[in-house]
């Protein structure tokens, strides 16, 4: 008999203990109460059903303490959950009231990026313009240089053909016209022949004309020489006038050439300035480009955010909710748990 008493008392040991989920789901909410020690925690969880589960009429003041204890702890995390919610509406409501601003700089960017366009624009056809104008002051520089090269090479031409004609008509004319005996040499003259203005008859009687002696000469002949002389003596006198013109005209090509110059430096100077301006116009342009592509980015990534915001704030809520309706009312309803009768207690109020 003995044996079997034993084994019955091992089988209520041995016998779990059934609790109610309610006070487990209390339980929970108080081990998960981080502004508490662990301690603390551990106790009023060892001590919930020792002092929640009885009636309200039937508690020891020290459960009646422990309970006040318990709706401090949940009130503390209705509190936390209230705040969360309240700071992710005050976010959502700061997301929700930049959505215009972001707009409106979306807009302020568009309309800059459209104005910064015409600049650059008007800066590309201002700096083509002034190239177009270095390449044209050059080519002038160009003529002018070229003209002034012929010039001076047609001067040096007359230059030295007058002189070489002065030498020829001393040598070949004058001198052996001047001792009286023989002709003037025509082999000497022949090389200027072509360059004198003198009658073709003439030109033809020539030769034999300057190989008379002055005594054999005829009237014809005199007449042959002295237009020689004239001819000689009129294209000296041409070639004199072109040496003289050209000292001034010399002049004239050399200031062309250095106006020409001074114009082709001043328009690579105003191309150089016009490119910088078309570069700064540019950075400018890719600047404003950049701020209108960030604030469509914002705009894209404006309304994930927000969904996903909106998202947590639905959670929070019906976290707390459930909070409410779960916990929170569990509590409530075992803290005002009475042993008394429904119809006593309202006859006793």
């Amino acid at each position: 008999m003995g044996k079997r008493t034993n084994t019955q008392a091992a089988k209520q040991v041995n016998k779990k203990v059934k609790v109610d989920p309610a006070l487990e789901v209390i339980a929970g909410v108080i081990n998960e109460a981080e502004h508490l020690p662990q301690q603390c925690r551990t106790m009023l969880t060892e001590i919930l059903p020792l002092s929640l589960n009885v009636p309200t009429d039937k508690r020891h003041k020290h459960q009646t303490m422990a309970v006040s204890m318990f709706e401090e702890t949940l009130n503390t995390k209705k509190a936390a959950m209230e705040a969360a919610v309240s700071a992710a509406n005050e976010k959502l409501d700061d997301l929700k009231a930049s959505e215009e601003q972001l707009a409106s700089t979306v807009k302020e960017a568009e309309v800059a990026v459209a104005a910064q366009q015409e600049v650059s624009e008007a800066s590309k056809e201002r700096s083509a313009s002034a190239v177009s104008a270095v390449e044209a002051s050059q080519t002038a520089l160009s003529e002018c240089i070229a003209a002034q090269k012929a010039g001076n090479e047609q001067a040096a031409a007359d230059k030295e053909q007058k002189d070489a004609l002065e030498v020829a008509f001393e040598k070949h004319f004058k001198t052996p016209m001047a001792e009286g005996t023989a002709g003037p040499d025509f082999a000497g003259l022949e090389p200027f022949l072509k360059t004198i203005d003198i009658e073709a008859s003439l030109l033809t009687a020539l030769p034999s004309t300057c190989t008379k002696p002055k005594d054999q000469r005829g009237a014809f002949d005199e007449v042959v020489l002295q237009e020689l002389e004239k001819a000689i003596s009129a294209k000296l006198a041409a070639l004199a006038q072109l040496v003289e013109a050209e000292i001034p005209t010399a002049a004239e090509r050399e200031a062309a050439v250095r106006a020409a110059e001074q114009e082709n430096e001043a328009k690579k100077e105003a191309s150089s300035a016009a490119a910088a301006e078309l570069e700064t116009a540019q950075k400018e342009l890719s600047e404003r480009q950049a701020a209108l592509s960030k604030a469509k980015l914002a705009v894209d990534e404006f309304r994930p955010t927000l969904l996903t915001l909106a998202g947590s704030v639905d959670t929070l809520r019906k976290a707390l909710s459930d909070f409410e309706s779960g916990p929170l009312a569990s509590f409530m309803s075992y803290k005002v748990k009475s042993s008394m009768p429904v119809d006593v207690a309202t006859a006793g109020a």
